[in-house]
């Protein structure tokens, strides 16, 4: 990541509707991790596990492990802010499970996982609402470490590998209809099986699983296998042009990208590396940012693909610390925290659709729910988000948070609808701004607040300009 200053400092210059940066470092166009600014977040937990809910637009986490005791807590992540879900009737305290989102039957599906006495062999479903265990007629082996990918076209939950008590399953590939467990596992000597601890895929638009690493009993592995719903192809022999043997990784489909991405994994240790399979081969990425690499034996890592906004999501927990959320693409451009409400409801502040910071473009943010009014409206921005948040209750703003840090600039933003302003931001076509942050906020005029300061304000926005 790349500094960028501000106007005092002459390099951010405001310039009729938009800015106009001057830079002098260069730079490499790549895509990148960013972290999402989160307020409150899962605390630390070993082996946690999330699934991406399209329907809902929500990133959903269940359970882990801290110090040897189980958790059995339900978060979501709506794209801005984590929130604990209240839940009556949940799995029983676990971690080592795994999760995987139907999207025809719009349920979380989660089975196994273990705690302190043993491995699990149960399965449950979470609806945004409550979770329910089922209670099919072909009950798998109990198992943790295993993998749930969700087969896109052909509607099913496929469940891949696992062990329990050291012992490596059997049963090695399985699938939930939302009924039962079918078990279509290989013969012997025909798959990558025995195995566990992998990473796995499910490539839709190949229409492949995809699975790389694991242990199977005896050693690490670093070869790379597909499986077309038929049989089992060994893709790629372990070698340095691959991620090589390890195991946990995060592993996930980039539908925006077209590609498999794989974070992590451990070989004498984690590592921060990320990996992108084409179908082909496997190319080491070097993004801008990365998330830090994970400290101990029991991170959670978790990715999943956020079809609402074409990202990659991973939650970390390393060491001892809260879940971080961190976005994978091209030119990413996040939203945190919340606004505060006005007379037109909650300012909110998101990227114009189909719009990214990228080299040679103009970027475009929308502020919506404003005020429908002619007063003035503002975006604030900065070179970096504020440590910690600025709470403005103080100044008569109850409920209204101040994300970027004092000494921002402003700019004078024209309404397009009475309810909405957009901010565009031209960004020159040249490989020296690659990797540059910054970040924004809208300020609008409410004379419907009781204040001294008569103002309503947005969620807040940051980026990193790609290529």
């Amino acid at each position: 990541m790349k500094p960028l200053q501000l106007p005092v400092a002459g390099a951010l210059l405001a310039a009729g509707a938009g800015l106009v940066f001057a830079a002098t470092a260069s730079g490499q166009g790549l895509d990148t991790w960013i972290a999402v600014p989160t307020a409150v977040a899962p605390g630390p937990r070993g082996w946690g596990e999330a699934a991406f809910d399209a329907v809902r637009d929500r990133f959903v986490l269940f359970g882990g492990v801290l110090q040897s005791a189980a958790m059995s807590d339900t978060w979501e992540f709506d794209g801005r802010e984590w929130s604990l879900r209240p839940t009556a009737n949940a799995p029983s305290p676990r971690w080592a499970h795994r999760l995987a989102h139907d999207f025809v039957r719009q349920r979380v599906v989660l089975f196994g996982g273990r705690d302190t006495n043993g491995f699990f062999d149960d399965t449950w479903e979470w609806d945004g609402v409550a979770w329910t265990q089922r209670s099919p007629a072909t009950v798998p082996v109990r198992r943790g470490w295993h993998q749930l990918v969700y087969d896109t076209l052909r509607g099913l939950t496929v469940m891949i590998g696992g062990s329990n008590d050291n012992v490596l399953s059997t049963s090695t590939v399985l699938v939930w209809n939302g009924t039962d467990w079918t078990d279509l596992s290989p013969p012997p000597g025909s798959s990558p099986f025995p195995l566990t601890d992998h990473g796995a895929a499910y490539d839709l638009v190949r229409d492949r699983v995809v699975v790389h690493g694991g242990y199977d009993g005896t050693a690490l592995r670093g070869d790379t296998w597909e499986w077309d719903q038929t049989s089992w192809t060994l893709v790629a022999a372990s070698g340095p042009a691959t991620p090589g043997a390890l195991d946990v990784p995060a592993m996930t489909y980039d539908l925006a990208l077209g590609r498999t991405v794989l974070f992590s994994g451990y070989r004498a240790g984690f590592n921060s590396d990320t990996w992108a399979w084409d179908g082909a081969a496997w190319q080491q990425q070097a993004p801008i940012s990365a998330p830090p690499q994970p400290a101990g034996l029991t991170p959670t890592l978790t990715a999943k693909f956020d079809v609402v906004r074409g990202r990659v999501l991973l939650a970390v927990s390393e060491g001892g610390g809260d879940v971080s959320t961190w976005a994978f693409g091209r030119a990413p451009y996040v939203e945190f925290g919340h606004g505060c409400p006005g007379a037109g409801g909650t300012p909110s502040l998101a990227a114009c659709p189909g719009s990214s910071p990228r080299l040679g473009t103009t970027f475009c943010a929308a502020i919506d729910d404003l005020p429908a009014t002619n007063d003035p409206v503002f975006m604030a921005f900065a070179t970096r988000v504020a440590s910690p948040w600025i709470d403005l209750t103080g100044l008569g703003l109850p409920g209204c948070l101040q994300f970027l840090p004092n000494g921002f600039g402003v700019q004078w933003l024209v309404r397009s609808t009475p309810t909405r302003a957009d901010w565009v931001l031209p960004i020159p076509n040249n490989t020296a701004f690659l990797g540059v942050r910054f970040a924004n906020q809208a300020i609008a005029y409410d004379p419907t607040v009781s204040s001294a300061l008569p103002l309503t304000v947005s969620n807040g926005g940051l980026a990193e300009i790609g290529p």
